[in-house]
This record gives structure tokens, sequence and C-alpha cells, in this order.
């Protein structure tokens, strides 16, 4: 989804983003930025989670398990 960022005027700082949402009913919330951070993309992990095998659940009813 496309956002707007607005910058201030004197030094060019990002202070505010909204999502831009052409179809939706109710208009997206705006987001006062008070810091913002770079990192270089190998600082960062893009690798999907690992999947966490659920615990077993042993069910009973009247006639026992």
């Amino acid at each position: 989804m496309p956002e707007e960022v607005a910058v201030d005027r004197d030094t060019f700082q990002a202070v505010a983003m909204r999502a831009i949402c052409t179809s939706c009913t109710i208009t997206p919330p705006t987001y006062t930025i008070r810091t913002l951070d770079g990192v270089s993309r190998n600082a960062v992990d893009f690798s999907p989670p690992k999947v966490v095998e659920p615990h077993l659940v042993k069910l009973y009813d009247a006639s026992g398990p």
C-alpha cells in the first residue's frame, strides 16, 4: 500500500506518514514520526519465521481417552 510522508519545510526531516487507500471506507490514521533511523540491509533478517510445532492436546469425553 502506498504511503504519504510529510516533511518539515526547513529541515526536510520526515514528521508524519499515512497510508493512501482509495478503497478504504474510513480515512487511515496519520502517524507522527518522532525518530527515523536507517539500517543496512545486511543488518536485517528478512527470512520467514520458523514454524513452531503446536503442543499436542489429548481430548477426553465421557467415554474416556
